[in-house]
């Protein structure tokens, strides 16, 4: 029998890639999302939203042998408590049910801006810490409950730090598919502001291995 993984987060940009890259690896995926059904290709669904305890009642028809975490409430307001209690709480659902059910890997995505401006280079994973959002914020408390369940449960976990998402089927609005149809079309590249913002890229697909 194939081996077995939980995609939370599913039907968002880096879920899909992801569940394609399993399901070409011949793994069975089952995709956890908020919608009534799935947009991604997978080869079972479940509605179930983290910010309740409706996940430890879900039984897959598999044994799972990984939960690979993406879901998360990503709104940039400076003051969100939602925020706040549907990422960190989340979490510690799935590592209570990781444990429930001996799932025995929990690998998730983190986000490289939890360091703020970078102060060296190359940065390693003792650099200091400077959130720049709330939602910055949990990632961090994401990391450390990770930690926390591997020092005291077994859970293997993996928290991976990434920069800013391209690829296929992005938002066609956000400004990296906006330079490539100006730039396909011959149009001028308009930079607003001062041009002084700098940012790193990562294809989803390098994510998804």
């Amino acid at each position: 029998m194939s081996m077995a993984v939980i995609v939370t987060g599913s039907n968002g940009f880096i879920g899909s890639h992801v569940c394609q890259y399993f399901r070409d690896k011949g793994v069975y995926v089952i995709g956890l999302g908020r919608s009534p059904k799935s947009k991604a290709i997978v080869d079972e669904y479940a509605q179930i939203d983290l910010d309740s305890d409706v996940i430890f009642e879900y039984k897959p028809s598999r044994k799972i042998d990984a939960i690979i975490h993406l879901a998360a409430d990503m709104r940039a307001d400076p003051h969100c408590v939602e925020v706040v209690q549907a990422n960190c709480t989340g979490e510690q659902r799935l590592l209570e049910y990781c444990e429930k059910n001996e799932i025995k890997v929990l690998m998730q995505l983190s986000s490289l801006p939890v360091i703020g401006r970078p102060k060296e280079h190359p940065i390693t994973e003792n650099h200091p810490l400077c959130p720049k959002t709330v939602y910055h914020c949990t990632k961090v408390m994401e990391e450390l409950l990770a930690d926390f369940a591997y020092r005291n449960k077994g859970i293997r976990t993996a928290s991976f730090r990434i920069s800013a998402p391209v690829g296929s089927r992005m938002n066609e609005k956000t400004i990296f598919p906006t330079f490539v149809r100006s730039a396909l079309k011959g149009d001028d590249i308009v930079l607003y502001g001062k041009g002084t913002r700098e940012q790193n890229f990562i294809h989803v697909d390098d994510i998804s291995q």
